[in-house]
C-alpha cells in the first residue's frame, strides 16, 4: 500500500471513529468492514467530502463508485488514489 492510500485509510478510520463514537466500539472499526457495517450514511459522506477536499484535494462525489456502501475504507482509499 502506498503512502497516499495509507493516509486515506487512516483519515477514513479516524473520521468513522469520530462520527460513530458511542455507536460502534473502536475495535469494530476496521479497514475491512463495509461502510454499511460501519453505519455510514449519506450525511456522513457529505461531511467526508469536505474533509477529503480540504486534506487531499479529492472530490469524493466526482469519483464516487456506484456501490460505495459495499466498499470498505481500504477499497475506497485504493479507488480514490488510483
Amino acid at each position: 500500500m502506498g503512502k497516499l492510500e495509507r493516509g486515506l485509510v487512516d483519515l477514513l478510520l479516524s473520521f468513522i471513529r469520530r462520527v460513530k463514537e458511542g455507536k460502534l466500539k473502536p475495535d469494530e472499526i476496521t479497514q475491512d468492514k463495509t461502510f454499511t457495517e460501519l453505519l455510514i450514511d449519506s450525511m456522513d459522506f457529505i461531511e467526508l467530502q469536505i474533509i477529503l477536499k480540504d486534506n487531499y484535494g479529492i472530490d469524493l462525489f466526482q469519483k464516487v463508485p456506484p456501490k460505495i456502501m459495499q466498499m470498505t475504507p481500504l477499497s475506497l482509499a485504493n479507488h480514490l488514489a488510483g
